[in-house]
């Protein structure tokens, strides 16, 4: 269970990984993209045309502020698992102690009931109803509202008390709900830190064979892309360079050969979402040598 662990008369409460990868992911890849939308149209607006000062000062102020969000995802998505696992709390019943991070110990009472409550516009929080209250998990994301209900209901048996939970926490799945074949799908979505985002976040969260083959052909199906980009910038670039040619057919001959490429990224991409979807384990043959040993046994 995502948030509640038990062992005998030991239940762990705990933060959820996924909730603060989730957020460094946010960070990561979604912040640079506002940050850079804001200042290049900013600058679209406001700074005079051929204006090379001010066409500096905006690159170096959109770098410095998408390094900045991006460092601190990633920062986010790298302690993610530690900063869970400092954070949780651990409920003996037998003694009635409860553990908190720093050798905190509370002696409670038999509760009243278990509660999930709101926190905020966008979150819940769990708590032990009685004198005095417990708060066990101060604020878990309005999309994570099932799981924390079905750790509310299994807390509650445990302790022998009703469960208080609205029915808004019961309904609440997120944009995206957890489905091992559609997260694999959105592995392979032609749209890049979307598609990192969700292979990074498969690989560190889950164990399903499936979906960590499908986040590891991703990523190294991006490898490949960036490497025929690169090779197509210098193949096509230095002779442009040197030729004499207009700028218009300079600009075309360039750009075509990425646009075909981007073509055939998209047609390979969505190719695999939707066979990953399906429950097919497609290895792409340009990344058989390597995809062979990920690829999940065939079933019988």
């Amino acid at each position: 269970m995502r948030y509640l662990e038990a062992d005998g008369d030991r239940v762990v409460v705990r933060e959820s990984a996924r909730d603060r990868l989730l957020h460094g992911a946010l960070w990561l890849f979604g912040a640079p993209w506002l940050v850079a939308a804001v200042g290049w149209g900013g600058f679209a607006l406001l700074a005079e045309r051929g204006s090379v000062v001010a066409l500096a000062i905006t690159g170096s102020a959109v770098a410095v502020g998408c390094a900045v969000p991006a460092l601190y995802g990633l920062v986010a998505m790298a302690t993610a698992h530690r900063r869970a696992r400092s954070r949780q709390v651990v409920i003996d019943i037998g003694e009635r102690v409860i553990e908190r991070p720093g050798g905190k110990a509370e002696v409670f009472r038999r509760p009243d009931a278990v509660r999930v409550a709101r926190a905020g516009l966008f979150g819940w929080t769990l708590r032990l109803e009685g004198d005095p209250k417990h708060v066990l998990l101060r604020r878990v994301p309005h999309g994570s509202g099932r799981a924390i209900a079905e750790a509310a209901d299994a807390l509650a048996e445990h302790l022998g008390v009703d469960a208080h939970v609205p029915p808004a926490a019961r309904g609440a799945l997120g944009l995206i709900p957890y489905d091992e074949d559609v997260w694999a799908a959105l592995c392979y979505l032609p749209i890049d830190g979307v598609n990192v985002a969700f292979s990074v976040f498969a690989l560190l969260t889950s164990r399903h064979p499936r979906l960590r083959f499908a986040a590891k052909q991703s990523l190294a199906l991006l490898v490949v892309e960036l490497f025929l980009a690169v090779c197509l910038s210098g193949c096509l670039g230095i002779p442009l360079l040197i030729a004499a040619a207009p700028m218009a057919l300079e600009a075309g001959a360039f750009l075509c050969p990425f646009a075909i490429l981007a073509m055939m990224r998209v047609i390979v991409r969505l190719t695999a979402a939707v066979r990953a979807y399906r429950q097919n384990a497609w290895v792409m043959p340009w990344l058989a040598p390597l995809a062979r040993r990920w690829a999940p046994p065939a079933p019988r």
